[in-house]
């Protein structure tokens, strides 16, 4: 039995700190370009969600890594069929770490970094 390759997107960019929304939007637009090019997989850049360097924005927005953007991604990743590797604040407890998650295609949380 023969799998077909894993075709992976890449994307280098972010939207405007501190606008979850813009974020949104712009995974929106890159995950569906990613499936209309056949993509399995689509990975974004550490803190793709607010920018590096935006001081106490970065606490602000954190949330838990079940939080409303997760949500948001997993419908994402559900609706275009393509899995998704994103980086954002997350939150634990008092403590905000620089995290990355995996979702699947289905929307199910698979595998999670912080450091």
């Amino acid at each position: 039995m023969t799998k077909a390759p894993l075709r992976v997107a890449l994307d280098q960019g972010t939207s405007e700190g501190g606008d979850p929304a813009a974020a949104l939007t712009r995974l929106t637009e890159r995950a569906r370009s990613a499936a209309s090019v056949g993509a399995h997989l689509l990975i974004g850049p550490e803190m793709s969600f607010t920018g590096y360097n935006v001081g106490d924005a970065t606490a602000r927005s954190a949330e838990p890594a079940d939080g409303p953007l997760h949500e948001a991604v997993a419908g994402i990743a559900t609706a275009t069929g393509v899995a998704i590797v994103y980086g954002f604040p997350g939150r634990a407890g008092e403590h905000v770490y620089n995290t990355v998650q995996l979702v699947d295609e289905h929307g199910r949380s698979l595998a999670r970094y912080r450091k």
